[in-house]
């Protein structure tokens, strides 16, 4: 389909018509989606389209993403002009809803679901919301973003440390003005492609800054005088270094995490004697524990398992893919050996003129492609 045009004044019931029409003169239109990451259009058009003289930053463009979405709502943010073209970059209306501002200090001290965290923060956001929720996780957690600051709403989704995201887990999804975070956004498709066949290339990320041995969990807490009730300052509470039993590392590599924000309330505080033993020890540090050993039951892939990202660009698997979506999981075939490997699409290229995919790629195979070679099995490993 062609893109269609509107206003940046456009209001949000009249996006369901034709606006300002269609940019029939585009020579290129793609789109980009990362899992819970970027969520991009990229157009060109010749400066003989009719509209050529109408499109402009804050101009919004509404072009179909994928196979399976309705025509997403895209905000130009970015142009470039010459005598034949108009080049122009813009953001899924996602980044809208992220700009928000939860105005007050959130902060709560109960467990919610997701969407009932939502819910919560609705009153205390800065400008009108014009987005709504829903997730089909039940599960309740306190999310600790926004607790110190100010925070905009997409970093209390997805952007820092103590997120809905980070708390909750799961995969974003965005169409247009409605946002899911759901369990996991795809399925199991049960498709094989074939590496070293009809794949593109291959690129495996081994960063030692994330991939570790140990973690250490600490946490910095207010402490006061036991016998005056006074503040002293603040103690420095530890736990014992965790071993993650991680096969993927020769040499080892520890990871000290600081847990100062779990540790927010008045019984949170080091009590201490005049010989400097804390009376509360035990507690503080039977918490951390708790919290330290929740997080890497959590984030356990994440800190041990090296990643290898597969690119396909080749028409023939493209087309096998087709009817995939973003966050589906295929069967990674290598040849000649014999072994598969799931692999879940973590980014989609798709062309809004043509109507397809021209790149996928495809993330979380757990293993090296030296392990292949040296006769390991990756199969359901």
């Amino acid at each position: 389909m062609f893109p269609l045009l509107y206003k940046s004044d456009t209001q949000k019931n009249d996006f369901d018509n034709n606006g300002l029409g269609f940019i029939r003169n585009c020579t290129k239109c793609k789109v980009t989606e990362v899992r819970n990451g970027m969520y991009e259009l990229e157009l060109e058009m010749l400066t003989n389209d009719r509209l050529a003289d109408s499109i402009a930053v804050s101009m919004f463009v509404k072009a179909k993403a994928n196979p399976h979405d309705k025509p997403q709502i895209f905000e130009i943010y970015q142009m470039s002009v010459t005598d034949t073209k108009i080049t122009a970059k813009a953001q899924h209306l996602k980044y809208i809803a992220g700009g928000n501002v939860i105005d007050k200090l959130f902060k709560s001290d109960v467990a919610l679901t997701p969407v009932e965290t939502w819910n919560n923060i609705q009153s205390d956001l800065y400008l009108e919301n014009l987005f709504t929720f829903d997730s089909d996780t039940t599960t309740k957690a306190i999310v600790t973003a926004g607790r110190d600051c100010p925070i905009r709403l997409g970093d209390f989704l997805s952007g820092v440390d103590g997120s809905m995201l980070d708390t909750f887990h799961g995969e974003f999804h965005y169409d247009n003005f409605k946002i899911e975070l759901l369990k996991n956004r795809g399925t199991d498709t049960g498709i094989a492609i074939r590496y070293g066949s009809n794949i593109s290339t291959y690129q495996q990320d081994s960063d030692s800054s994330t991939v570790y041995s140990h973690f250490l969990p600490y946490a910095i807490v207010k402490a006061e005088d036991y016998d005056t009730g006074k503040s002293i300052g603040d103690k420095m509470v530890y736990a014992s270094l965790i071993d993650l039993q991680n096969s993927n590392l020769t040499y080892k590599r520890a990871l000290a995490y600081d847990f100062s924000d779990s540790f927010t309330e008045d019984d949170d505080i080091a009590v201490i004697y005049q010989n400097g033993v804390v009376s509360n020890w035990s507690n503080l540090t039977a918490k951390l524990n708790t919290v330290a050993n929740q997080y890497v039951n959590k984030n356990y892939t994440a800190l041990t398992e090296i990643s290898v990202n597969i690119t396909v660009d080749v028409a023939e698997t493209l087309a096998n893919l087709a009817d995939c979506k973003l966050c589906d999981t295929v069967q990674v075939y290598f040849e000649p050996l014999g072994f598969s490997a799931s692999a879940k699409i973590v980014k989609t290229e798709y062309d809004v003129l043509l109507e397809k995919y021209t790149k996928i790629e495809l993330g979380t195979i757990k293993k090296t492609i030296a392990d292949l070679f040296s006769g390991k099995n990756i199969g359901g490993a």
